[in-house]
């Protein structure tokens, strides 16, 4: 199945392809941390609603990326960057990083602590000495 998705990622332009995968990414994120506030009975309207505008927001940085992308191509600014690339990665990743937090939640036997940059790791520093 992987290389199946591979292959049709891969037969696609990059920007639709990255298009794919940041929407795949944000969508996952929506399933678990929609499962995680079912599982702790905190399901709320207003914190989802909050959390869609956020997600909102992540395509429309994506747009922009595109838009800028595109105007790279059409008008000589000088210089080129790829920064539709460089938005999806950064949006792939913090993706990545809140699956990891609502699984860890969801499951607290898979020990995912490593990306929780709001504990304090001093008691690990302790233990090497």
């Amino acid at each position: 199945m992987i290389d199946c998705i591979s292959h049709i990622l891969t037969s696609l332009p990059i920007d639709s392809a990255l298009w794919i995968i940041v929407v795949a990414f944000i969508g996952l994120d929506v399933i678990f941390g929609f499962a995680n506030a079912w599982l702790t009975g905190t399901v709320s309207s207003s914190v989802m609603r909050e959390g869609i505008m956020h997600k909102i927001g992540l395509v429309g940085a994506m747009l922009l990326c595109n838009v800028i992308d595109i105007s790279q191509n059409v008008a000589d600014f000088g210089f080129t960057i790829p920064v539709t690339i460089l938005c999806a990665t950064m949006i792939v990743l913090c993706e990545i990083t809140s699956i990891c937090e609502h699984i860890q939640q969801l499951n607290p036997d898979i020990n995912l602590h490593f990306l929780d940059s709001t504990k304090n790791n001093s008691n690990n520093d302790d233990n090497m000495e």
